[in-house]
């Protein structure tokens, strides 16, 4: 009988490629949002926004990654799959300060545009947010 395949490199590259939409996502200063295109553009990986989906769905609340702050390109809240999920991302997004338009997405002012981050994730905590001043 012979086993069946399994590509220890697909496996591996696919956990960093987690890796990295974790340390993009923990980089997302609060108040401000990414669309999952953009954290799979920086990952790396421009193809893969479904992806960033997966790989966000895969934590469990203690990881302390806040995938709150990851919506759809047109400022959208994406459907989840636990009761609630939309209700509770909205509810954190607007904890943090984050508003909406009456069509239910985010306002432009809060969503990152990739030419501010230079495609370094650690400079994405270094932005104010939309109305603060940065200090000097």
């Amino acid at each position: 009988m012979q086993r069946p395949y399994f590509d220890v490199g697909e496996a591996c590259s696919r956990v960093n490629f987690f890796e990295k939409v974790y340390e993009i996502v923990r980089s997302i200063p609060p108040g401000r949002v990414m669309s999952y295109g953009q954290v799979a553009r920086l990952a790396g990986n421009p193809r893969m926004a479904r992806q960033v989906g997966w790989a966000l769905h895969a934590l469990s609340s203690a990881d302390g990654v806040p995938w709150q702050r990851v919506v759809q390109k047109d400022g959208r809240i994406a459907g989840r799959y636990e009761e609630g999920g939309v209700g509770l991302q909205r509810a954190l997004l607007e904890a943090e300060g984050v508003r909406f338009d009456a069509q239910g997405r985010i306002l432009q002012e809060y969503r990152i545009e990739l030419g501010e981050c230079d495609r370094c994730p650690g400079a994405l905590a270094a932005r104010a947010r939309p109305g603060t001043k940065k200090s000097t």
